[in-house]
């Protein structure tokens, strides 16, 4: 853990390392599920990853450790801050581990649960603490940083358009439309 603090976390600000510490050793709740179980054996993953060490596969045992506990969750029912930082870590270590589409994937998740978490707005006149408001928007810009950074290296680049990123500084790139044409006439 100590590793992803050190060598990860300083590139991949978005886990606050007091709270995460607090919640591993029980000092305050943990959250419900099996969403810190996720998160957890991601950051040993990434933390194992970021050593270096070309002759061990324990950040591979942590990554296998995460996603059976993923299996163990219905991502398209549930949706929270823990399970959306742990897909969005997830999906930058497949990327590092060389697995661009399940990085995609994971991505996606990501982007889709913290959309409709409105991770991507403010609200004015929230009652949240400023720590709880930095941290969804560090969740909110590290899905946009990490998927323009999935999305340039698949050649698949698209930012989030202003109107799905409020705030958002990246240029859009719109699709047109599609038109009412013969599906025949369009193949031949």
């Amino acid at each position: 853990m100590d590793a992803f603090f050190l060598n990860y976390h300083t590139s991949y600000p978005f886990v606050h390392e007091a709270t995460f510490k607090a919640q591993f050793y029980e000092q305050v709740p943990r959250p419900h599920g099996q969403a810190w179980q996720i998160l957890l054996n991601t950051i040993l993953a990434l933390g194992a990853w970021s050593i270096g060490d070309d002759n061990s596969d324990l950040d591979i045992t942590f990554y296998q450790e995460a996603r059976s506990h993923l299996q163990q969750v219905s991502v398209f029912e549930t949706g929270n801050l823990t399970l959306i930082l742990a897909l969005l870590l997830l999906s930058n270590y497949a990327q590092k581990r060389n697995k661009p589409n399940t990085g995609w994937n994971f991505l996606g998740l990501a982007v889709r649960m913290a959309m409709s978490l409105g991770l991507h707005k403010e609200f004015p006149g929230w009652k949240i603490s400023l720590l709880q408001r930095e941290m969804r928007r560090r969740l909110w810009w590290g899905c946009v940083y990490i998927r323009q950074w999935c999305g340039e290296n698949l050649w698949a680049a698209y930012p989030l358009t202003r109107g799905q990123c409020h705030g958002c500084e990246t240029r859009s790139q719109h699709s047109r439309r599609g038109s009412h044409i013969n599906d025949h006439r369009a193949t031949h």
